[in-house]
């Protein structure tokens, strides 16, 4: 995951009025293309490409419906090799609240563009909260005591510091508590990710190794530092991954890394 620049509501934005119990007139499709585009067509959560090969959806960070959590012994696991199809009963989850955050349906800070998988089959209206509300817990505007879990790829800065990505085999754990959280809440584990993953912290550590490389020409080098930046660019599928890989191989932030780069010559 990666931080994105929030595209600007667009003048004369409205909505309707929302109400506690609903309904939620569907208003948001109309933005999607605002959001994708701000987003280089990546899924907010797994930073998949999704936009050539889905209509994917415009996502409600803080569920407008109702607020549930995850049962720790099912989060989820996929039925079959090469889909990301749930097995049945594999993932359950708790009800913490039936009413959500429903003031923020129609509030543009509260929407992000993600994947249908990531979406509809893992998030749904999953936002786990620190600490864990206690029964008959709503929530309300008023709430300062519960901290949600979940990364925002648009207000959390550098998400990608939350996760360690083994690069033999592509699989992503929680390096934070808020990294784990995000990883269960939308089937970030997922095998149908992994793969692709894998690809992405592969080149990156091929392209570290050059660039740390004495045997190397210095040409190689310059050129393995110019295409480090490139597989961790905000357009590059799982750039988070590379982020990652690339700050732990080079023991340098990534904001370090396009500086020095940027001196290249």
């Amino acid at each position: 995951m990666i931080r994105y620049q929030r595209p600007p509501t667009p003048a004369g934005f409205s909505a309707p009025r929302p109400k506690a119990k609903g309904p939620f007139p569907t208003i948001w499709s109309a933005h999607k293309s605002a959001f994708s585009t701000a987003q280089h067509r990546k899924c907010g959560y797994c930073e998949s490409s999704i936009a050539a090969s889905q209509d994917a959806d415009v996502e409600h960070y803080a569920p407008k419906a109702a607020v549930h959590d995850l049962d720790p012994t099912a989060l989820g696991v996929e039925a079959e090799p090469n889909l990301a199809r749930l097995a049945p009963r594999s993932r359950k989850v708790v009800v913490r609240s039936t009413r959500g955050y429903w003031w923020l349906a129609y509030d543009w800070g509260n929407w992000l563009f993600a994947c249908e998988v990531c979406n509809r089959k893992y998030k749904l209206n999953v936002f786990p909260l620190a600490p864990t509300p206690r029964k008959g817990w709503r929530p309300t505007r008023q709430d300062t005591k519960h901290r949600p879990l979940l990364l925002n790829c648009y207000d959390d800065d550098a998400p990608w510091r939350h996760f360690v990505v083994d690069t033999t085999t592509g699989t992503i754990v929680g390096h934070t508590v808020r990294g784990t959280a995000t990883i269960h809440t939308c089937g970030l584990h997922r095998n149908t990710l992994r793969a692709d993953r894998y690809r992405a912290a592969s080149s990156m550590v091929q392209q570290c190794e050059i660039a740390q490389a004495s045997r190397e020409s210095t040409t190689a080098r310059k050129r393995a530092w110019r295409t480090i930046v490139e597989l961790g660019g905000d357009d590059r599928p799982f750039a988070g991954a590379a982020r990652a890989v690339a700050e732990d191989r080079l023991g340098l932030r990534w904001d370090e890394i396009n500086n020095y780069v940027a001196t290249l010559r």
